[in-house]
């Protein structure tokens, strides 16, 4: 309740990416624990009460093969996914092929955008990204989420759904 084993985890972490067992800190344990509260108390007031360390840490280490496999499961879901997307836009874009390419790789590093965003970051007029947006809406790889005609944005849903399991 107080953080404690949240920050504790989270040190664990940036642990293992600084002695290189981890490229980057993309282990969220916190969300086994959360999972099995009930287990994860019991386990540490037994290495209180009972020394029983070993047990805790057999359970920890449950923990991180638990989450790494989730990770893995989550990354290669969104490897599958931008494969897939990369293929509909140089399917179906036609002479936007490029342009949508390039879109997509910035949707996966910030799925919320605007036509500001988007007019910016691929460095294209306010009309040409305002049809690039339009066309990945029509082909469902973004959703205008505010219903406004000006300021409108517009979500990568789909990827974000698999950021959520």
């Amino acid at each position: 309740m107080d953080g404690n084993g949240r920050v504790g985890r989270l040190l664990i972490t940036l642990y293992l990416t600084n002695k290189k067992i981890l490229d980057k800190p993309l282990l969220y344990a916190s969300d086994f624990f959360e999972k099995n509260k009930g287990l994860y108390f019991e386990k540490l007031s037994s290495v209180r009460d009972e020394n029983g360390l070993v047990d805790w840490i057999k359970f920890f280490l449950d923990g991180i093969t638990s989450t790494a496999k989730e990770a893995s499961r989550s990354l290669n879901q969104i490897i599958d996914l931008r494969d897939k997307l990369n293929t509909k836009t140089a399917e179906t874009f036609g002479r936007r092929a490029k342009n949508g390419q390039l879109l997509l790789k910035y949707l996966f590093e910030q799925p919320v955008i605007s036509i500001q965003h988007v007019k910016d970051h691929l460095d294209m007029s306010a009309k040409t990204a305002n049809e690039l947006v339009n066309l990945c809406v029509e082909k469902k790889i973004l959703k205008e989420i505010t219903g406004n005609k000006r300021n409108r944005l517009f979500v990568f849903e789909v990827y974000l759904e698999l950021l959520k399991k």
